[in-house]
């Protein structure tokens, strides 16, 4: 029953495709949230079994300098680097700092970008 199970488990986690009525009220009622405004988690599942890179998240400050600094890392080992951001405009800022303070080759692509000049972009950046 509901009641042997819960009196047996400190801990869940609610993982389903279709979450109905009841799972979306275990969640709720377990973080305190109201049942009509829960939303849980999605958990995207890449069926081609490519793993997810490693995410690391910092603090914003001196986000430029960090990024440039983790740049010039991976250029010295011969890696290449992608840099995603939230906007068009950001790209674009990124792209001019680190042009600005570095022998790096860089551009950005954004959705404004011509398919055709996205080539000539990765080719340029390839050297």
């Amino acid at each position: 029953t509901h009641h042997e199970f819960w009196s047996a488990v400190d801990r869940c986690v609610f993982v389903s495709a279709t979450p109905g009525a009841i799972e979306t009220s275990w969640a709720a009622a377990e973080t305190g949230a109201a049942v009509d405004g829960y939303k849980g988690v999605e958990l995207v599942v890449r069926p081609t079994g490519i793993l997810d890179p490693m995410i690391e998240v910092r603090t914003s400050r001196n986000q430029l300098r960090d990024i440039l600094k983790e740049m010039n890392s991976c250029a010295a080992k011969g890696e290449a680097v992608l840099v995603t951001t939230i906007t068009k405009k950001m790209a674009e800022d990124v792209a001019d700092f680190v042009h600005d303070n570095s022998s790096l080759r860089v551009a950005f692509m954004h959705s404004d970008v011509k398919t055709l000049e996205r080539v000539n972009i990765v080719q340029e950046v390839q050297g």
